[in-house]
């Protein structure tokens, strides 16, 4: 029963399948490169790769059964709701394909690049994304537009998940935070991560949050809740957090993307793209935007 299985993809473009009982390997393949998603639904396997295609598997056959080129670099997330995948990438948009015809029926733009997706069912359907700046952004599924803009995260927004009116977000910055968006408000900052954020899940039910680091640890913490914690400010944030350098948070940054190319073997950092991270970030000067990303590009920071 591969409701039962647990599937896991790799930079080295390797994607596998785990009886979650036994821990037998029930299919392994490969897509051409990185698979740095996936998503599991309808009896089909869906991953994102970082040449930008959306590859799918049935994994009862173990076969392929296509690929579509969705966006110009990596995928960085995926996301399933109903009869629709909606993937994300480095390029700044958002797509929403019709799983039924595999064909593109909706388009979300006006963003950073975006690294994580989650939607919220409530009264007015939001599709939420997490950008490289820091911004979490709330599009209307009917209009596209966007409807919300919740800023906090002083780096990319890596990891995001949602349950009744709450949102929560997992940045590069090293911590987690709770929105209510009937507010637009950041209620809580969880603190303790050494390293970027992952990946969040929320069990509002057992009041419980776990979450994933690249400093090698899950977290399992109590559900911040505003009735049981009166008390606490509207906005707390946790105390002791070091301030942000901000040539060395630029710098990271551009470490960190400088490397990525599409399939055509285009970089996928470009000044245009820097330009428009930086100016994000509040930084206007526009002849120091260009002389620095000059110097990098050629020295590397």
């Amino acid at each position: 029963d591969y409701r039962a299985a647990l599937y896991s993809g790799s930079g080295d473009g390797q994607v596998s399948a785990w009886d979650v009982d036994t821990g037998q390997e029930l299919m392994t393949t490969h897509h051409t490169r990185g698979a740095d998603c996936l998503v599991f639904g309808g009896g089909k396997l869906y991953g994102g790769g970082a040449d930008g295609r959306l590859f799918c598997y049935d994994p009862e056959k173990n076969r392929q059964l296509g690929q579509w080129t969705l966006h110009p670099g990596n995928i960085k997330d995926l996301l399933l709701s109903g009869h629709h995948l909606y993937s994300c990438s480095l390029d700044g948009v958002v797509k929403c394909i019709d799983l039924e015809t595999m064909q593109l029926s909706a388009l979300y733009e006006g963003m950073s690049s975006v690294r994580a997706l989650t939607i919220l069912n409530e009264e007015t359907p939001l599709l939420f994304a997490g950008g490289s700046n820091g911004n979490v952004y709330g599009y209307d599924l009917r209009s596209s537009r966007c409807q919300v803009t919740l800023t906090s995260h002083t780096d990319a927004v890596m990891s995001l998940c949602s349950w009744t009116t709450k949102v929560l977000s997992g940045g590069d910055d090293h911590v987690l935070k709770q929105w209510d968006i009937r507010y637009q408000k950041c209620e809580y900052t969880y603190v303790g991560h050494k390293d970027g954020v992952k990946k969040v899940f929320a069990f509002p039910d057992a009041n419980r949050l776990f979450s994933g680091s690249i400093d090698r640890t899950v977290r399992i913490w109590d559900l911040w809740d505003a009735t049981k914690h009166a008390n606490s400010d509207w906005s707390t944030n946790v105390a002791g957090t070091d301030e942000v350098d901000f040539l060395c948070l630029v710098k990271a940054a551009f470490r960190k993307y400088a490397r990525f190319t599409d399939a055509d073997g285009n970089k996928v950092l470009t000044l245009p793209l820097f330009k428009d991270c930086m100016i994000s970030l509040g930084f206007s000067n526009l002849n120091i935007i260009n002389s620095l990303f000059n110097l990098w590009d050629v020295r590397g920071p």
